[in-house]
């Protein structure tokens, strides 16, 4: 069910930005591919108005990368063909055609950014987070540290990005242990590797 409201909030927030750059008043049977390129090249570049917010300041859209643009071409070529297939009650179609069929969908970007942190840097905010545990006054802030640490060092030995690698690549060991109560409960623990 979650998944579905995720969706549709999505969804819900595309169809905003469409109405907000082709107006609310738009025959869409007129669109064409130079519509579609100006709507990309303005969500791109961001400041789509979406109207006032409540305290009186003008909403705009933030720039996008690629790929958003493309869901929310998605998104009204999939409101089209809807439009091509829902008949009225006299028996007329809301839409005869699609008036972007046969139009090419925008490019994804060949380039997405993605921040690469180095290794010095997790040594580093592994070390702070060492030094954070240790200052721990409660058993639930030391939990707080572990869980962060065991977070960072496994996104650091998965490295999904260019290819999954062991922990033991790093030379960390992570163990999952139960607190003390609840069996049902785990705190990550990382601790450097044992040489065997």
């Amino acid at each position: 069910m979650n998944a579905y409201l995720g969706r549709r909030v999505n969804f819900d927030a595309r169809v905003r930005i469409l109405i907000a750059f082709f107006g609310k008043d738009c025959d869409v049977r007129s669109l064409t591919q130079e519509d579609q390129i100006a709507f990309v090249r303005k969500r791109l570049a961001g400041r789509i108005s979406l109207g006032m917010s409540e305290k009186g300041k003008e909403r705009c859209t933030a720039p996008v990368r690629h790929r958003s643009a493309q869901a929310d071409i998605e998104v009204l070529r999939a409101i089209l063909r809807w439009a091509t297939t829902y008949r009225m009650r006299e028996g007329l179609r809301l839409l005869d055609g699609n008036p972007l069929d046969g139009v090419r969908l925008p490019l994804r970007g060949t380039n997405p950014r993605r921040p690469v942190p180095t290794h010095e840097r997790f040594v580093e905010t592994r070390r702070a987070i060492g030094l954070l545990r240790s200052e721990a006054q409660s058993d639930s802030e030391l939990r707080k540290w572990l869980k962060l640490e065991l977070a960072l060092v496994l996104a650091e030995a998965t490295r999904r990005r260019s290819r999954s690698w062991g922990l033991e690549r790093c030379g960390y060991v992570a163990t999952v242990l139960p607190t003390a109560g609840r069996s049902n409960d785990a705190v990550g623990n990382v601790a450097p590797a044992q040489n065997s």
